[in-house]
């Protein structure tokens, strides 16, 4: 309960009680629970039980509560609405006007991505972000958590920690998970976030200043727009193509270069080779920092995956990462690699935030990697996507022809749609079917002439045997879409 009685009140005790409850009940606390007892309320207010009965039966007579029998007292919202707020007048004469208090956000212009997070109500949720609950490694993971909270782990999961890690995971981290994209790292170097976003808006908060440059993937990421836009940078949109980020489209003026090289957001695509030497010998030329978001890195179902950038420069590259993919975005667990002091102020800015993530998860998922469970269940998670992306590639190249290029891994699939068919229309009208996917435009910087031309289809969440039907249904939405003038269209039938 949470009835509190005025300090220094010249009303009767009684009318304080019954005051102190219609408060509580405009506030929602009594919407769906009845009043309590007038034993429990004497005792949480340290009063007598005859002021608690004065002032229900007060509240009986104005309607503003109803008895039940065998329940108790409970609230009569319809008086409740009806009935004016004693000293009403007075909240009105100085309501906030929020609209001049709030700070206007430097990212309010951007485009914002739009999801359904009901997606689960969808037979066919083509939504990315999500992963299958089914492949979640419940036994594991209940066993970690239980481990931890055991001698010698439950000092490390309950105790305050200050601005540091658990140091079982920050090794884990170093030997294990980082030691795969070719990285190494002193312990220094490591600092555990609440997700990939956390990282990337610690780091930007750290290093940007007003007005400095920083070049953006167009399409990229919307999420990270926001958070270096909100620090004060002046985002440079440069062109994405099939080779990854143009490189000689970025501005020597830059100051960092924000990119996802192993699978691009939204297309997939993985910076090429000659790409990526070009990116590394720019930024020592100009005095770039780059921003490594190692996007789906993990991932990759054709060929092998090349190390992360920071694997090869350690110094100039800012790493960020998550556990997102093969656990749950729902834990919230990330991680940054980077040069010793600019960890040091991230801690900083970290411990004035969030202070650190939550000690229990972050040893739970530490015993998981240790004991193996967490490669395995990798492993596992990695099959099952592997055969939804092959069935994806096959389905959606019979529909869309050599205009679709299938990506070599992640979750996802980039797809232009024929010429005259909107995204926003698409989307709209595939939700009306059972269909969930997501537009693309939020995707491209402002006003672009390609925003409207491209849906993404996630496929980490959906059943496998619902992609067919699923796919179907979405061709015929966007083959009647093609019907419109001026529009073409090769989708199934």
């Amino acid at each position: 309960m949470t009835i509190i009685l005025p300090e220094d009140s010249s009303e009767p005790l009684y009318r304080q009680v019954r005051n102190a409850l219609e408060r509580a009940m405009r506030n929602g606390q009594f919407d769906t629970v009845p009043l309590p007892s007038s034993r429990s309320l004497a005792e949480e207010l340290g009063v007598s039980r005859n002021t608690v009965n004065l002032a229900y039966q007060e509240m009986v007579a104005e309607g503003l509560i109803v008895a039940e029998e065998r329940v108790g007292y409970r609230a009569n919202s319809a008086i409740l609405n009806e009935k004016p707020v004693e000293g009403d007048s007075l909240l009105r004469e100085t309501r906030v006007d929020w609209a001049q208090r709030l700070k206007r956000r430097l990212d309010e212009d951007l485009p914002i991505i739009k999801k359904d997070y009901n997606w689960q109500a969808y037979p066919y949720p083509f939504i990315y972000g999500q992963v299958s609950n089914s492949l979640f490694p419940i036994t594991a993971w209940n066993r970690a958590l239980r481990t931890s909270m055991e001698y010698p782990h439950v000092h490390w999961s309950l105790k305050d920690g200050g601005s540091g890690d658990d140091p079982l995971l920050v090794e884990q981290l170093r030997t294990t998970v980082l030691a795969t994209r070719g990285i190494r790292a002193t312990p220094e170097e490591v600092l555990v976030t609440v997700g990939a976003q956390h990282g990337l808006f610690l780091t930007a908060r750290a290093l940007l200043r007003p007005d400095d440059e920083v070049a953006i993937e167009n399409p990229g990421y919307p999420d990270v727009a926001h958070i270096l836009a909100g620090a004060g940078a002046k985002l440079v949109p440069v062109p994405v193509d099939g080779d990854g980020l143009r490189v000689d489209r970025i501005p020597s003026s830059a100051r960092m270069v924000s990119v996802t090289p192993s699978h691009q957001f939204p297309t997939n695509v993985s910076l090429s080779k000659p790409r990526r030497e070009a990116l590394l010998a720019s930024a020592h030329r100009h005095d770039w920092l780059i921003l490594e978001d190692d996007y789906d890195a993990e991932l990759r179902y054709v060929g092998r995956p090349a190390p992360a950038l920071r694997a090869v420069d350690p110094e100039r590259v800012i790493y960020v990462g998550s556990f997102s993919k093969f656990l749950a975005p729902g834990l919230r667990m990330g991680y940054v690699v980077a040069p010793k002091p600019l960890i040091e102020q991230l801690r900083l800015e970290r411990r004035y935030t969030v202070r650190h993530p939550p000690g229990h998860i972050q040893r739970a998922l530490a015993l998981m990697i240790l004991n193996g469970d967490y490669q395995r269940a990798q492993r596992k998670q990695r099959a099952a996507l592997r055969e939804k992306w092959e069935l994806m590639a096959k389905t959606l190249k019979l529909a869309f022809g050599d205009s679709f290029k299938a990506p070599t891994g992640g979750t996802s699939m980039w797809v232009r749609l024929p010429d005259g068919v909107y995204a926003d229309q698409v989307v709209a009208e595939a939700a009306k079917n059972g269909v969930l996917i997501e537009s693309g435009a939020s995707c491209f910087s402002a006003n672009h002439p390609e925003a409207q031309r491209y849906i993404r289809i996630g496929y980490a969440a959906i059943p496998v045997e619902s992609i067919v039907p699923g796919l179907s249904k979405l061709s015929k939405v966007i083959h009647e879409a093609g019907r419109t003038p001026n529009a073409t269209s090769t989708i199934l039938p």
